[in-house]
């Protein structure tokens, strides 16, 4: 028996999906769906481009799942999630696999919970059962997707571990307070918040960086993001940190138990203790900025 299938995407790769279950018996396409306005207003193949509503009213009157061929699937997702329809699968890189998307919810009962402030990047890490990252970016078994400026779905004194990997500087520094007691908050009584940064005392970034004729940074190409009405826009630094910034910040938050690891001092020399790296998962920290020498690491416990 032939499986209904609505390919969630009019684009390049919804095409080449198109394509692929045709030639399969098993897949029946039955048409594309769209979050387009403009796209919705035409047919392929003789079916019209449907809305998400459309889909939720198909759903009740013919058996179908969905193929998310959309390079926002963790969005796209969410919202067949709501909605009740299946979901089949994502096709990524020409193959299509498995859909699922990590909550907070799957989190509940955990003994040890460990979250990391971005993407995932290694197969250790990934096979950790207890280590989730939050991304704006992808949603997975093993990302929950989660602006980590918004407030945590999860009771006080849960967390065994957080890290925040060159993260907080593209987060408005006027936020960051209000961030921070938030992890502060789901963080068990002598959990570890451990934060690294990008360090604008070292020389290698002052060297990289835009600067007025005085020497203020004002643009950080090598951390993203466009230069426009004088900052970064589109995901770049917002701010540029040192050790003067940086305590001023953790200094205004909840936290009483702060020890910075490593930092530059204003006249460039190094400040480092001895630290264990052997729990926390850090993959930026040493490939980023070309040193380790540029890097702020503050431990922050409750």
């Amino acid at each position: 028996m032939q499986m209904n299938i609505v390919i969630w995407g009019y684009c390049y790769s919804g095409t080449i999906l198109f394509n692929k279950l045709r030639g399969d018996s098993k897949y029946n396409v039955i048409g594309f769906a769209d979050n387009s306005k403009e796209k919705q207003r035409f047919f392929v193949n003789g079916h019209k481009i449907i809305s998400l509503d459309e889909c939720k009213t198909m759903h009740k009157e013919l058996d179908y799942s969905v193929i998310i061929a959309n390079s926002k699937w963790f969005e796209v997702g969410l919202q067949l999630e709501e909605f009740g329809i299946p979901i089949f699968g994502i096709f990524i890189d020409g193959e299509i696999r498995k859909y699922k998307q990590a909550h907070f919810s799957d989190l509940y009962g955990k003994s040890e919970v460990k979250l990391y402030a971005g993407d995932i990047c290694d197969e250790v890490n990934l096979r950790d059962p207890n280590l989730y990252g939050l991304s704006i970016s992808k949603g997975d078994e093993k990302h929950i997707y989660h602006d980590i400026t918004k407030k945590y779905p999860l009771p006080d004194n849960f967390v065994s571990s957080y890290v925040a990997e060159h993260v907080f500087e593209h987060i408005e520094y006027s936020m960051l307070t209000q961030t921070i007691n938030e992890i502060y908050r789901v963080l068990k009584i002598g959990a570890k918040l451990r934060i690294c940064l990008p360090d604008y005392n070292s020389p290698w970034l002052k060297q990289l960086s835009m600067c007025d004729k005085y020497g203020n940074i004002f643009f950080d190409a090598n951390g993203g993001g466009v230069f426009q009405y004088e900052k970064a826009t589109g995901g770049g630094h917002l701010w540029f940190p040192t050790y003067t910034t940086v305590k001023n910040c953790i200094d205004k938050t909840m936290f009483n138990n702060v020890e910075f690891i490593r930092f530059r001092n204003r006249d460039e020399s190094i400040f480092e203790r001895s630290f264990d790296n052997s729990r926390e998962y850090l993959h930026r920290m040493e490939t980023n900025h070309g040193s380790n020498d540029a890097n702020i690491i503050i431990d922050c416990i409750k």
